[in-house]
């Protein structure tokens, strides 16, 4: 599960799609990095998270929910939250916590 005494001031944002990833870079130097919406959306859900805390979009939550291995999970969604974020409107989104 989480533990708060690890999480320190972390905050996450999770969300799922596509992505191009590209390595950069020279011969010497080189480096792995993945660009798209996705990203993007993710990297919202973690600016707009509270301290110490996961915050999803929907889409992430439901790809969760309707895999066999959430039944079993010890973390559940809490939610749905509305942000409103950058570029993007109004989306749902919800805090992974555990059970």
């Amino acid at each position: 599960g989480i533990n708060a005494e690890y999480m320190g001031q972390v905050q996450i944002g999770i969300h799922c799609g596509p992505v191009v990833g590209a390595v950069l870079g020279t011969k010497t130097k080189l480096i792995y990095d993945v660009f798209g919406d996705t990203v993007n959306t993710a990297s919202r859900m973690c600016s707009n998270a509270p301290l110490q805390s996961i915050r999803t979009t929907s889409e992430f939550a439901q790809t969760v929910i309707d895999s066999n291995d959430f039944l079993d999970a010890e973390m559940r969604f809490e939610g749905p939250y509305p942000i409103e974020v950058k570029g993007k409107d109004t989306i749902r989104t919800y805090l992974l916590s555990e059970k």
